[in-house]
Parts: C-alpha cells; sequence; structure tokens
C-alpha cells in the first residue's frame, strides 16, 4: 500500500496537526522559562540559606554582665582582622546545641563557645580588693552535621580588683590575646573554610584579599616557630634527664620558670617561686613567642622520697625573690598588682598570709628578707627604678613599717656579736655605696621612728675591717670611698661596725655562721676574693681566690658555696658557671658540677648537706622559660 500524498487527504488531515503544534508551541516556551526561573530561584534560595564556612559566631559566658559582650567583641573584631567574619550572639549559655542552632540561623559555618570560669578568690593587698584566679576555656565547633569538636583551648589568669567582676573584665583582654591565634590558625587549617575564603575574597575586595594572605602567611609562621619551640622544649628535657646522672635532682618541667627560694633545715623539701607564665604564639607572619603573666605561685616541693608539692600561696605577681627564715617557719615575698606592691609574710606550715605594708607606684618595694626565727622582715623601698634606697623594717605580726636607715642597698639578717665580747644575735649588714647619702634611724617600738643622719665621720663604737690577718681592728678616721658593709642593729638603728672599702671593695655579703660574718670582694682586674669579719674580736682575713665566685652562702659546715666561671676535667663547656665551694681558710675553689649549663644562686640548709640551686637552659628559646631547680648533695 502506497503512501497518501498531503494532496489526497482532506483539508482536516492535512492541517490539523500543524494548528495543533503551533498552539502547544508557547506554553512549552514558557514551562522552559518557567523551570529555568524556578530553578534559579531554588538555587538562590539554597544559596543564601547555606551556611558560610568563613563565618563564625561567638558566644561567651561566665566573665559577667559587661564582660561577656565586650569579649565576643573583641574575638569577632580578631576575626575580622584575619580575614573571616565574627558574629558575636547576644548572650552565650553553654548549652552548645543551642548556640549551633543560632549560628546556623546566621549562617555561621562555626561556633565558638568560650566559657570564664572563677577558680578562687581571696582578699587582696588593699583591705577593699579581690584577688580572683579564673580559666578561660575557648571551644570551636562546626555548626552543621555532627558538630564535631575542632579544637580546645585554656589559659588562666589572676588579676586584683575592687571586685570580682571588675578582675573578670580586666582579664578578659589576656584572653582573647592569648586563646585568639590557636582558633584563628585552626579555622585556616579547614578546607571549607579555605574554599569560602578563596570564593569570598575576590568580591569582597583587595581589603579583604590582602588580610587573607596575611593570615596564611601567619598560619606557616606560627607553625614554625611552635614547631622550634616543641623541638626546644624536647632537648631541655633530654638535658634535665640527663642530670641525674650526674647526680643531680631537678624539680622543674622542661620549658617552664622557677626559682629557689630556700629549703627547709632538714634539707627535706624547697620552697620554690613559679614564675612560669603562659606561653603564646601571636597570630603575625612576624610571630614570635610572647609570655603573658599567668598565675605566679609559691610551692612547697619535696626533694627526696617524692611526694607531691604543695602551693602555699598564688599572686598576679610576686616581684623579685622571695625570702625563707632559716628555721622554714615563715617566707617574706613583695607581691606585685597593677599600681600597688604589698610587703607579705606566709606561714609555711598553714599557708596563712598576712599582708604587712602596701606602697603604690611609682614607690615600689624590693629585697625582701625574713630574720633567721621569722619574726621580724628587711625590705628595700624607693621610689621609681633608681630612686635612692630606705630600708624598713616591719614586725611580722602587725601592719606597718618604720625606716631602719636610708641610702642603703640590699641588705639580710647576720647573726654576730653587737659588740666585743657580747654574745651573737640578729642584726643587719646592708651594702653600701659611698656616693650615695645615708642615714641612721634611731629605734622607735611603734616602728614609726624618725630618721637622723649620720655625722661626719664614724662613731667610736664602729668597728673597720683589718687590711691584714692578725691584726688590731681600729675604727676608722674618715667614711671609705669603695662599697663596703654597715652592720646595723635593728633594735636602735645604730651602725655596730663597718667592713670593707678601705682596701677592698665589697660586692656581696655571703652570711654568717658562728658569729663570723662572710663577704665577697672584687676589685676588678686587680683581684678578688672573700673577707671574713670575726665580730668577736673585730678582725677581718682577706683572701685572694684564683678564681671569683659570687651568690656564695654559707653551709652548716662553713664552708662557702656558690657559682664560679670554672672547669673540671670532663665538663664539656669551659664558660659556663658551676657550682662551687671556697675553702675560708684557704681560698680554694673547687667545683662541685661539671655541665654545659649555667648552675646559679646556690640556698644551703641549716642542718642538712643537700643543696638547692637554680640551672639556666643552655639557649632558652628566644628568651623563652628555661629555669629549673635543682638540688644535690654536697
Amino acid at each position: 500500500m502506497s503512501t497518501p500524498h498531503l494532496d489526497d487527504l482532506g483539508d482536516d488531515d492535512a492541517i490539523a496537526p500543524p494548528r495543533r503544534a503551533a498552539r502547544a508551541g508557547p506554553w512549552i516556551v514558557l514551562g522552559v522559562v518557567g523551570a529555568l526561573v524556578g530553578g534559579a530561584i531554588f538555587g538562590l534560595v539554597r544559596l543564601a540559606s547555606r551556611p558560610l564556612a568563613d563565618r563564625v559566631a561567638i558566644a561567651v559566658h561566665g566573665c559577667g554582665e559587661r564582660c561577656d559582650p565586650d569579649l565576643a567583641d573583641a574575638l569577632a573584631r580578631g576575626l575580622s582582622r584575619a580575614g573571616l567574619e565574627g558574629k558575636a550572639l547576644p548572650s552565650g549559655s553553654g548549652d552548645v546545641a543551642r548556640e549551633r542552632a543560632a549560628a546556623r540561623e546566621l549562617r555561621a559555618g562555626y561556633v565558638i563557645d568560650l566559657g570564664v570560669e572563677p577558680l578562687a578568690q581571696r582578699e587582696g593587698l588593699e583591705r577593699a580588693s579581690v584577688l580572683v584566679t579564673a580559666r578561660a576555656t575557648a571551644r570551636l565547633y562546626s555548626a552543621n552535621g555532627d558538630g564535631h569538636l575542632v579544637t580546645q583551648r585554656t589559659a588562666t589568669f589572676a588579676m586584683e580588683r575592687g571586685s570580682r567582676d571588675a578582675a573578670l573584665y580586666a582579664m578578659g583582654n589576656s584572653f582573647a590575646e592569648l586563646l585568639f591565634p590557636d582558633l584563628a590558625q585552626a579555622l585556616f587549617a579547614r578546607s571549607d573554610v579555605k574554599d569560602a575564603v578563596d570564593s569570598n575574597r575576590n568580591i569582597e575586595g583587595f581589603a579583604r584579599e590582602e588580610r587573607v594572605d596575611r593570615s596564611r602567611r601567619a598560619v606557616k609562621a606560627r607553625a614554625r616557630i611552635q614547631a622550634q619551640y616543641r623541638q626546644a622544649c624536647t632537648v631541655e628535657a633530654r638535658g634535665l634527664a640527663a642530670l641525674a646522672h650526674r647526680g643531680l635532682h631537678c624539680v622543674t618541667p622542661a620549658c617552664s620558670e622557677e626559682y629557689a627560694v630556700g629549703e627547709l633545715p632538714d634539707g627535706s623539701a624547697a620552697v620554690v617561686q613559679v614564675g612560669t607564665p603562659s606561653v603564646g604564639f601571636p597570630f603575625d607572619p612576624e610571630s614570635q613567642p610572647m609570655r603573658f603573666p599567668g598565675v605566679e605561685r609559691i610551692d612547697l616541693v619535696p626533694l627526696a622520697g617524692g611526694g607531691a608539692r604543695r602551693t602555699l600561696a598564688t599572686a598576679q605577681r610576686v616581684y623579685g625573690y622571695p625570702s625563707l627564715s632559716e628555721n622554714g617557719r615563715a617566707v617574706a615575698y613583695v607581691e606585685a598588682t597593677s599600681d600597688s606592691f604589698g610587703l607579705v609574710v606566709l606561714d609555711v606550715a598553714t599557708g596563712a598570709r598576712r599582708v604587712l605594708h602596701v606602697t603604690h607606684r611609682p614607690e615600689r618595694m624590693q629585697d625582701p628578707k625574713v630574720s633567721p626565727d621569722g619574726t621580724r622582715v628587711l625590705v628595700t623601698a624607693r621610689i621609681g627604678a633608681d630612686g635612692p634606697p630606705r630600708l624598713l623594717l616591719a614586725s611580722a605580726s602587725a601592719r606597718g613599717t618604720r625606716t631602719l636607715a636610708e641610702g642603703l642597698g640590699p641588705a639580710r639578717w647576720v647573726t654576730l656579736s653587737p659588740t666585743l665580747g657580747a654574745p651573737p644575735r640578729p642584726l643587719v649588714a646592708a651594702y653600701v655605696r659611698p656616693d650615695a647619702p645615708t642615714s641612721a634611724t634611731a629605734p622607735d617600738a611603734s616602728l614609726q621612728g624618725a630618721r637622723t643622719a649620720d655625722p661626719p665621720t664614724p662613731p667610736s663604737e664602729v668597728r673597720a675591717a683589718d687590711t691584714s690577718p692578725g691584726s688590731t681592728s681600729l675604727p676608722p678616721t674618715t667614711w671609705p670611698t669603695r662599697p663596703y658593709v654597715r652592720i646595723i642593729d635593728p633594735d636602735s638603728g645604730a651602725t655596730v661596725a663597718r667592713v670593707g672599702g678601705d682596701q677592698h671593695a665589697v660586692v656581696d655579703v655571703s652570711g654568717a655562721r658562728g658569729g663570723a660574718l662572710y663577704i665577697e670582694w672584687d676589685d676588678g682586674g686587680a683581684g678578688c676574693g672573700i673577707g671574713r669579719f670575726d665580730s668577736a674580736t673585730g678582725q677581718t682575713r682577706w683572701l685572694t681566690t684564683a678564681t671569683c665566685a659570687a651568690n656564695l652562702s654559707v653551709a652548716p659546715d662553713g664552708v662557702l658555696v656558690g657559682e664560679a666561671i670554672l672547669s673540671r676535667p670532663g665538663d664539656p663547656s669551659r664558660a659556663d658557671a658551676e657550682i662551687a665551694t671556697v675553702d675560708p681558710v684557704t681560698g680554694s675553689v673547687a667545683p662541685l658540677t661539671a655541665t654545659e649549663t649555667r648552675e646559679r644562686y646556690v640556698r644551703t640548709a641549716r642542718d642538712a648537706r643537700r643543696l638547692v640551686f637554680e640551672r639556666v637552659a643552655p639557649s632558652s628559646y628566644r628568651g623563652l622559660p628555661g629555669v629549673a631547680v635543682c638540688s644535690m648533695e654536697r
């Protein structure tokens, strides 16, 4: 059968199909266009509702009504400077699920939960102030999916202010400054954040592109510096462990900063100042490690037989070295805040703390020294860093001080005879520079004594040091022209003796034992050595040592122990300070250690041969913590 030609078909049959097609054409076109537009709108809606990985919601809680939003804003500003977008939530709760839901409403891909937890609170230096110790914990979560924890960081600080809320608020900036870099680095390590930043930075212009490029360089710099720091800490840990084979036992972890205050009379434990700050690495292409002042402590640390250390006191800052009484019962130290310095005495057995005196900037206090029985405290006060010093005396049982003398440098307690033939008792040995004006102070039981000037020549009871062994001590007719030591009666304020300054320049007081005062002298290129002043006879014997020894203290057997730059066979380093002994009879110097590090500031026990000292890391990485407390048997 042949196929019919169009001419053979009727009009309806031939023309109808084309007419139906013509009527459907516009609807097909409209349908296609509608589908395209709908799909585009749907895509735009989905795009508009999709979380942005480079947008981070921030929730802060626990810091206080004023602190919470300000701390959240500080973190948001930090994220903005890094090229990301921070959105502070109205309020934090610590409920991560609720915070993630709020973050999704803001189309944030991540959420930072920062909670501040007060740990302790005690009375401050002023009666109306409090010292608050608090810990901040920052957690970075994904706002989507299973909401997994990306990273977590903590920081602990102590701050003294007029109230708890004011102290927490003052810590806010420190929390943000220390925690933000780790959070930013964790965000830039996420692939979705990286993609979001790449897709958005060209749209938002050159400024953001520059911030992002800087942040990426900061990530690389921080990673490099952190790796170097970890390596330095690993080397330091190995060095501390290796000392055990040389008879040294260190109680300080690697990359820490602890200082030796003293040891108990039986040598069983040491009092240690823990000054280890928090170490931070700024989020910067030129990143260098930074110290953040955390919580400083005074701890009692067992030296033999193990056992846990016990915290005796905490402070915003311990200014300079504390002092331990010879009987091991009291610690005196200067506690510093942003604008005050307080002289504090601490009971080692109970931890009871008493504030004896408070000064305010620009006046400051330093070099506290507690008496052998722990009942009195000396401290030096001065205006600014270079003002003339005043030697203050305080009772450990009452608030208040009196000025013992003007113009005297560091002082310490020594047990000597106040007059020829008198039994030894605690006196004060003060370092004097002849170019500094000085004065003695009359006694005053109320601890508020008036000052009286020294006469131009020494009083008759002042006894000068001999210049040769066996000679008779005679009072000088003029004051010496070089540094010397003045012995002062703390009860009367009278000067009872003067040692050094005629032929030798005194540089330090080593201590006293058996009624004799030991000092260190150094005449520069002309020599150095020790001096022994016998308070019962008024005679001084001078000895020159082949090697200059420094920071000496007197051991129970009368041998002087300190540090000297010397070596012995097997010493891997030839130019570091070693722990050494100085024979008070012959002046011979002998090393006790042979290490590649500097050992310094030896402390001795009243009734034991154990020594406590500090070890300085061979190369503290970029000035970061590297001071350890160690001990050894002599």
